[in-house]
């Protein structure tokens, strides 16, 4: 069964919440992936002012703890499936 986000986390709300923690704590690998691009883009055009540039490094950095930790997680689990997949 695959979960489905309720709604789906913006940049703009990412960057102006006063505790991203929260949101990350909800966000899937798949749209936090397609966030961290959206805050790479935005650094790299340098459209933005320098002040935002930092912000969004910031929510970069968090959203990419993130990430790992969620890769870590599924890593974990595919090795315990392993292991029973080689104790049968």
């Amino acid at each position: 069964m695959v979960k489905k986000a309720s709604q789906e986390l913006s940049v703009e709300a990412l960057l102006s919440s006063e505790t991203p923690s929260d949101l990350l704590a909800k966000v899937r690998f798949e749209e936090g992936m397609a966030l961290l691009q959206q805050l790479v883009s935005q650094v790299e055009s340098g459209a933005i002012g320098l002040d935002d540039a930092v912000k969004s490094y910031e929510a970069g950095a968090g959203l990419l703890k993130h990430l790992r930790g969620l890769l870590s997680e599924a890593e974990a689990k595919v090795r315990v499936l392993q292991l029973d997949g080689n104790t049968l």
